[in-house]
């Protein structure tokens, strides 16, 4: 691989690397940041996903292509149109309430688990549980969701920075004119 190419995959894990730890930092900045960019993500996805229709019209189950732009679309004009204030608010709601509902899904799971001799079946109670308490959390504090988002996104980009200096490193090994 060219070496120009090689370095521009070791920077780019690098800066991954930084953004992350930028982040973990400066959680409330991230999820401020995030909510202006989730917009333009939307928006981005939406399009590209509509010309990836066009070109996919006769494949089958397009439709779920179509579907999928168009909701990417339509929330991405929402948000941008709705402002950081607003788009803040309904990320912050709806991870508390996904939280509720996927704690409340796995109680319920738990005790069928129960029911089917599982022997961990507590544990899964305890943790859903814990769900349902953070959601309840996010829902009386919404700050405090807003730290928790910036801090995971942060966790998430120094991941992504890893798993890319480790492709770069594994393919800068493999490559005998790197």
């Amino acid at each position: 691989m060219n070496s120009i190419l090689h370095m521009i995959w070791f920077l780019f894990g690098v800066a991954m690397l930084v953004c992350g730890v930028v982040s973990m930092v400066t959680p409330m900045e991230t999820f401020f940041a995030l909510m202006v960019l989730i917009p333009m993500i939307l928006i981005a996805g939406g399009i590209v996903g509509l010309f990836y229709y066009y070109g996919m019209q006769k494949s089958i189950n397009s439709q779920w292509i179509l579907g999928d732009s168009l909701l990417s679309l339509l929330f991405g004009l929402i948000f941008a149109l709705g402002g950081i204030d607003f788009t803040s608010v309904v990320m912050v709601y709806f991870v508390a309430f996904l939280a509720i509902f996927k704690g409340i899904i796995g109680v319920i799971s738990s005790f069928e688990l129960k029911k089917l001799g599982f022997s961990q079946w507590l544990w899964l109670c305890v943790i859903a549980a814990l769900n349902i308490f953070i959601g309840a959390i996010f829902i009386i504090k919404p700050s405090i969701a807003s730290i928790a988002i910036g801090v995971l996104a942060g966790i998430y980009f120094v991941f992504f920075g890893l798993i890319t200096l480790m492709g770069w490193w594994g393919a800068k090994n493999s490559d005998p004119t790197a």
